[in-house]
């Protein structure tokens, strides 16, 4: 009874731990091996970071970030992946790395000084990368076999690169 009890506690605390919003000058570090995992991070203020690595297939990872210089990385390694980042504000940084198959890659920027990267090497690649405001930088790398890249940019001062290899 006791286990079942201490069991339980802990289980919610973990769950409750997981799900709270981080606030100025935090970072979360998220890594997961296996087979369907998932994260998701959420951040308001400055300073704040976020890098999430994760290993296997049928992975996910997520990230919001509002504010000043806040940093986001994700690391997947498998088949069946996919990221999405969100930042709204200005001097973010957001840098996504992929190697498997069937991978997808999201970045939504708003704001001005905003760097966003994107780097996807194995096969059936889709990445997006979505930028509004001025003087944000874009850059998306594909190796391997059904690259898709789309970049989306508003605003003035604005600077894309797409290099695709492979077939």
């Amino acid at each position: 009874m006791k286990r079942t009890i201490l069991a339980a506690t802990s289980v919610a605390i973990l769950m409750t731990l997981g799900s709270t919003q981080a606030n100025a000058q935090n970072a979360i570090v998220i890594d997961q091996y296996g087979a369907a995992n998932s994260s998701a991070a959420t951040q308001n203020g400055r300073w704040n970071r976020v890098v999430s690595e994760q290993s296997g297939f049928r992975n996910a990872a997520q990230a919001r970030q509002r504010g000043v210089r806040n940093f986001v990385q994700s690391a997947q390694h498998g088949s069946r992946n996919h990221v999405t980042s969100e930042q709204s504000g200005r001097n973010n940084y957001s840098v996504t790395g992929q190697s498997g198959s069937h991978l997808t890659a999201r970045t939504f920027q708003g704001g001005h000084n905003n760097i966003s990267g994107i780097a996807q090497i194995g096969s059936g690649h889709y990445a997006t990368a979505d930028q509004s405001g001025s003087n944000n930088i874009s850059g998306i790398i594909q190796i391997g076999h059904g690259q898709t890249a789309r970049t989306h940019q508003v605003g003035d001062g604005n600077m894309t690169l797409t290099i695709q290899g492979g077939y």
